[in-house]
């Protein structure tokens, strides 16, 4: 009898060490040896470096610190975790039915790696047309806190990153998988949620409807919704049937990527009411080029055939309604031909070519503009709303080099534009000139309420080496007839042009007199584009300003040559008095113009004498 006692209170007492250690914890060598040979079956290795133990508390939990998961074949690491705890149901694990209550991950690392020259090939689907032999856990609940995606090139040596990732997901044995996660790209967080009607449908390769939202403050300007069949099949992942909302308006399309390839291939046709991508912070005109180097590796990672189309397409606040984009990436070779296009009330086609060749990327762009709103698309691209008129722009420029200071260094090619019935806000030319009979102007004289009308500004460059060259710049308005030449300096954002002022006794922008009232002395307009330095082009004016003047007004010349008879000259030159009568009379006599521009007429000859 005392012996069957001493024999129960043994039994109680390792009944009570087993039930405290399970409590407490006791060593998982075992189990993550079982699950390190499944993981060896499916050509993974699995390492777990750190304590791993077994608990009750008050559910079976196994949690196992510093795991890391490694493709057997080539020793990558796919994943490394700080800290994985798994939370099982023990009923579920006794009759084989696993079901995990919540699989928690702290601080993983998750590579991916593209690039590889042995990927090639596809791989079988043994679910393709039969039953899936795949057993999936239901896991009610995954945790990823503070996770870390790096996505890698091997040939490009390139990698990128997604931070501070947060996730969590539903993967329930049956019935739709959830998940939602945010992370950091840069400085932009990204935000995607997803719904499937079944895990299993996908991995058995079948389609499965999906709805999914994503954000991408970086790129998209608004948050995209949609609603679409996935299929992912003989390593080709398939969207279709694509239907939801960017923003305000609606899109569809489709999406394929196959990467059964050394290279991603990805084939898309998309359509939207309403495309926008986000806008980066705009640069000052007057800051100089950025020698940061442009990525065009990310060109050579993946291949790529994109055709979008949208009824307004805003990119950089600039905005194409319609617009007919076909993109097309190849072996590094990116082209965008923009066709059947509009901005701004008038035509737009034209294409863009990068080569993101390793030994030096090469650039080349050919674009015509015809009877576009100057005024709106200057305001929306550069927010430089001065100008008005009805712009006609045609250039055909290459280039080299990785930033955008190297690209704008070596550009080269031909370029010409033309601005009609336009005017200039803020700017008095009229006035700037009949200053300049005294004295050098800095800068472009910027004056509110103030205006000049043009009936014509044009040039035709060409361009070396960053240095746009005209030899025939014209500026044409009523009264006013302004020739010129002279280099733009691109990357130094400078200008060296030498002007020739002249007056015309005529209203007419063109088709008026060919033969203007006077020769006038040259204007040279050098310095930063921005505020250049504007003085009448004379020998010793910049070494001796005062001396200079004098002498001009010694010669008894203006700008216009329509002060008193120069010494030495045979012919008078009529008097500022004679030609303000003669011009009035003009005006006065042409009946058609009506009295507002008549009055406006004679204030711009007066400003232009001095009267």
């Amino acid at each position: 009898m005392k012996l069957i006692k001493i024999a129960g209170l043994g039994l109680a007492g390792l009944l009570a060490v087993a039930v405290l250690a399970l409590a407490v914890g006791i060593p998982a060598q075992p189990l993550i040896g079982y699950v390190s040979g499944r993981a060896a079956q499916a050509g993974y290795q699995l390492r777990v470096d750190g304590p791993s133990t077994i608990s009750l508390a008050p559910y079976l939990n196994i949690t196992a610190q510093d795991i890391r998961l490694l493709d057997a074949k080539e020793t990558d690491e796919l994943l490394a975790a700080k800290n994985v705890r798994a939370e099982l149901s023990l009923l579920s694990l006794l009759t084989g039915d696993i079901r995990i209550s919540e699989l928690r991950l702290g601080d993983p690392v998750i590579r991916l790696t593209s690039g590889r020259t042995g990927a090639s090939g596809r791989s079988s689907n043994p679910a393709a047309g039969g039953e899936s032999t795949t057993r999936i856990p239901a896991i009610d609940r995954v945790v990823v806190d503070g996770g870390t995606l790096i996505l890698r090139d091997v040939q490009e040596k390139l990698e990128g990153q997604i931070d501070a990732i947060q996730l969590t997901a539903s993967i329930p044995g049956r019935g739709p998988v959830e998940l939602e996660a945010e992370g950091k790209a840069g400085d932009n967080i990204l935000r995607f949620a997803a719904k499937a009607s079944s895990a299993g449908q996908i991995i058995e390769g079948r389609p499965t409807p999906v709805e999914a939202r994503l954000e991408l403050p970086g790129v998209l300007k608004a948050p995209l919704s949609l609603t679409a069949s996935l299929k992912a099949a003989d390593q080709i992942f398939s969207i279709d049937g694509i239907r939801g909302t960017l923003g305000s308006g609606r899109m569809n399309g489709s999406i394929a990527v196959d990467t059964a390839g050394v290279r991603p291939n990805v084939n898309a046709g998309l359509v939207f009411d309403r495309l926008e991508f986000a806008t980066a912070d705009r640069v000052s005109r007057n800051e100089p080029w950025s020698d940061r180097p442009i990525e065009f590796g990310l060109l050579r990672v993946f291949n790529a055939t994109v055709k979008i189309s949208a009824r307004d397409l805003i990119a950089g606040n600039v905005h194409l309604t319609p617009a007919e984009i076909d993109a097309r990436l190849l072996g590094g070779l990116m082209s965008i031909t923009v066709s059947r296009s509009e901005m701004y009330g008038g035509a737009v086609q034209g294409k863009l070519v990068v080569d993101a060749d390793p030994r030096g990327p090469r650039h080349g762009a050919s674009f015509e503009l015809a009877n576009v709103n100057a005024g709106s698309l200057l305001t929306d691209a550069l927010a430089f709303d001065r100008v008005e008129g009805r712009l006609r722009l045609k250039f055909d420029l290459t280039a080299t080099g990785t930033s955008p200071a190297a690209i704008v260094s070596s550009l080269g090619g031909t370029a010409d534009f033309s601005l009609e019935d336009g005017a200039v806000r803020d700017v008095n030319i009229a006035s700037m000139v009949r200053a300049l009979a005294s004295r050098m102007l800095q800068g472009w004289q910027l004056a509110s309420q103030e205006k000049t009308d043009l009936t014509l500004v044009g040039a035709s460059f060409r361009v070396a080496n960053g240095q746009a060259t005209t030899d025939d710049l014209r500026l044409l308005g009523p009264l006013v007839r302004i020739t010129g030449k002279g280099t733009v300096n691109l990357p130094a954002q400078t200008l060296d042009l030498r002007v020739d002022p002249k007056l015309v006794l005529s209203l007419q922008g063109q088709g008026g007199p060919p033969d203007p009232a006077g020769l006038g002395v040259p204007v040279a307009v050098r310095g930063p584009w921005a505020e250049p330095r504007i003085y009448p082009d004379i020998a010793g004016i910049l070494d001796n300003p005062d001396a200079a003047f004098a002498k001009l007004k010694a010669m008894g010349g203006s700008l216009f040559g329509l002060l008193d008879s120069q010494p030495g000259g045979g012919a008078k030159r009529p008097k500022p008095e004679d030609v303000i009568k003669s011009l009035d009379k003009m005006i006065q006599g042409d009946r058609d113009q009506p009295s507002d521009t008549k009055n406006h007429v004679r204030d711009i000859i007066r400003d232009l004498l001095g009267r």
